[in-house]
């Protein structure tokens, strides 16, 4: 799947090793095996029917409309 980072903060977490930010690192990695199951994901329906811990849901209103949220 495509993934989109909500700031650059967000996708410095991920794209650079050494960076935690204000975070734990067990946060940190842990958001990182996120991120790296959601790209490793082919469709929706996987996403829907292995991950239903991750709280996927499809944005039906506003500037979001169509797109997922986790």
């Amino acid at each position: 799947m495509d993934v989109e980072f909500k700031d650059s903060g967000m996708q410095r977490l991920f794209t650079e090793s050494g960076y935690i930010g204000k975070w734990a690192p067990q946060i940190v990695n842990k958001y990182r095996e996120v991120v790296t199951l959601l790209m490793s994901i082919k469709d929706s329906d996987s996403l829907y029917k292995g991950w239903k811990g991750l709280h996927c849901e499809k944005r039906k209103d506003g500037k979001y409309k169509g797109l997922y949220s986790i």
